[in-house]
């Protein structure tokens, strides 16, 4: 599976600085673990795009945790992560085209 073939890929963006980025667009700067109160894990993904930086949550909803669990074809999050780790400063064009190892 490709990156881009992922359920709820790539995330909705946030940031301050005007119109949100269309999908995506931009490089990517950074990929961190996010846990909230309940354990569940995310990663806190963030872009540059147009001179600014923009960050999402990935998967984010519990609905798309689940979407990810059911449709990710056998990949970890864990997986997500270390792929993406690997091309920071790429843009996420590229990296949509890259194959996720599978994991178990």
């Amino acid at each position: 599976m490709k990156v881009r073939e992922l359920p709820g890929w790539p995330p909705p963006w946030g940031g301050a600085a005007g119109p949100r980025p269309p999908g995506a667009v931009g490089v990517l700067r950074s990929v961190d673990w996010r846990v909230d109160l309940r354990g569940s894990r995310d990663l806190w993904i963030t872009i540059e795009y147009e001179g600014h930086l923009w960050s999402a949550l990935y998967p984010g909803s519990q609905e798309r945790r689940i979407q990810f669990e059911v449709l990710g074809a056998g990949h970890s999050l864990d997986s997500v992560h270390q792929t993406l780790s690997r091309y920071v400063g790429e843009t996420l064009t590229r990296i949509g085209e890259l194959e996720l190892p599978r994991t178990g």
